[in-house]
């Protein structure tokens, strides 16, 4: 079998075809589930924003892009759809990195950079699946990376960013091709076993079966469609809470002292700092989910660039009974607890025993037709999926909207960086995730150069009918750090 076949068997999770060969040019991997539920979504893209003192020089960075690209296989990848709508990564006449550069006239312009990305969608069946944009100044400049989650997660991102900086210092690196994992794989290694996943995926091979009867299968076209319809809806939004050296040092020193980490106590400040000024989270949003990087459960020590993300949801109410220090301890013995049994069953969401397309119609184009309803007239795949509504991928959305959550919490800790690359500092991370109306909050942290910075990101309607606004948020913001003992950094800014 050469590199641009893959074999496919009826063992693999999902699978609905006979065992035979496909020829798929320029073939990296076939997506994995995990992966693929991104695939057609208009809202999952991530970005990281990283501030940099001193001048990048375009040519070097440029240089140094090319040379990341080349190391990282995903980075120049589209996706193919074979004749079966099985979907792989492939290198093959995917064009070049796409890469602008803009005047730096604001502190705050890199955010609108990342605002101006998300409202041009990514083309999979294209590529790439990642974008680049330097915000220059001669003194300070941010370089954004952009890049769709199917592709990549925040640890992903984040190391990329220490990557392109390194080899902006130092040219004349080796590249070694560091090939992306499979989740899956590197799971049965550890031969993890649940047996709440067995009676889970009884339920979804019914689904499968349901959904076999009667497929609809989309593309490039049906996705555009979601795509303008949702942001012709939704803004991008976020409000940053940003601690110096000084601060961070005292909320590290403060976690220490309580027996706790920096990830619940955030949590439970923006948890309660919400109630206060937008009222109780419905019952449906009192549940947290914390996603966190398999490569630490799993040891794998190799710096690969894919989406390789596990999670965890639980319930958890802020007890306005107790002191702030104690909901932190509550919220940290929960977050513990669950991290501590993650070796004794599979810590990723279980779409493996998927039909594939099922996932793309229920995640997808279901999900999102239910916010933009009007998209469904757009295409005829998307009117002829709309007539179907019966279909069991329309329930499955409907259960979705249903089971969100209040909040999403991602710490990616103290980046392991260096400060200085050559001539340059750097001086901030900031990771901005995707954001939805369903989540009430969803947050993202991580710590360079001795400082932290998280962002809190959400959508705002444009017709003005949010349940909360920019405003609101800023407000949350500043009640968390009041919370957190920092009053003397609150603002009336969402970004500075």
């Amino acid at each position: 079998m050469n590199e641009n076949t893959v074999s496919q068997t009826p063992g693999e999770p999902g699978h609905r075809t006979k065992t035979r060969n496909v020829v798929i040019p320029g073939l990296i991997r076939r997506l994995s589930n995990d992966e693929r539920k991104f695939l057609w979504s208009p809202v999952p893209n991530i970005s990281v924003a990283a501030r940099i003192i001193g001048n990048v020089r375009e040519t070097d960075l440029l240089r140094a892009l090319e040379t990341v690209r080349c190391r990282h296989p995903l980075l120049c990848a589209r996706v193919i759809l074979d004749e079966n709508h099985e979907a792989f990564f492939s290198s093959d006449n995917v064009p070049p990195v796409v890469f602008r550069v803009v005047k730096r006239e604001s502190f705050n312009q890199w955010f609108f950079e990342i605002l101006r990305e998300h409202e041009v969608p990514m083309q999979p069946e294209t590529g790439p699946l990642v974008r680049f944009v330097l915000v220059h100044s001669p003194d300070v400049s941010e370089i954004i990376v952009f890049a769709a989650h199917t592709i990549s997660d925040g640890i992903s991102l984040t190391n990329l960013i220490h990557e392109i900086l390194a080899v902006y210092a130092d040219p004349g690196q080796e590249v070694t091709i560091i090939r992306p994992p499979l989740i899956a794989e590197c799971l049965s290694r550890k031969n993890r076993f649940s047996p709440g996943n067995l009676v889970k995926n009884v339920r979804i091979h019914w689904w499968n079966r349901q959904w076999r009867k009667k497929p609809h299968y989309f593309g490039q076209a049906d996705f555009n469609a979601i795509h303008a319809a949702y942001w012709e809806k939704y803004r991008y939004r976020c409000v940053l809470l940003d601690l110096g050296r000084e601060a961070t040092d005292a909320l590290t020193s403060w976690c220490r002292g309580n027996g706790v980490t920096i990830t619940p106590a955030i949590a439970a400040a923006f948890l309660a700092a919400y109630e206060d000024v937008a009222g109780p989270l419905a019952e449906k949003d009192k549940v947290i989910a914390i996603p966190f990087d398999l490569r630490r459960l799993l040891s794998v020590k190799d710096n690969f660039f894919c989406f390789f993300v596990g999670g965890f949801r639980f319930r958890y109410v802020y007890n306005r009974n107790i002191p702030f220090h104690k909901n932190v301890q509550e919220l940290h013995r929960l977050v513990s607890s669950r991290v501590s049994s993650l070796g004794n069953s599979s810590p990723v969401m279980g779409m493996d025993a998927f039909d594939p397309t099922l996932l793309d119609a229920f995640i997808g184009f279901g999900g999102y037709s239910l916010l933009v309803p009007d998209a469904l007239t757009r295409t005829e795949a998307l009117r002829t999926f709309a007539g179907d509504e019966k279909n069991i991928a329309w329930s499955l959305a409907r259960d979705m909207a249903l089971r969100t959550g209040g909040m999403i919490m991602t710490n990616l800790g103290r980046m392991d960086f260096c400060e200085t690359y050559g001539n340059l500092r750097l001086d901030r991370i900031f990771p901005v995730p995707c954001a939805s109306e369903m989540i009430p909050l969803i947050l993202a942290g991580t710590g360079v150069s001795g400082t932290l910075t998280f962002t809190v990101n959400f959508v705002e309607r444009k017709d003005g009918t949010s349940r909360i606004t920019t405003e609101d948020m800023i407000r949350v913001r500043n009640r968390a750090l009041e919370y957190l003992g920092f009053p003397e950094l609150v603002s009336d800014r969402a970004l500075e």
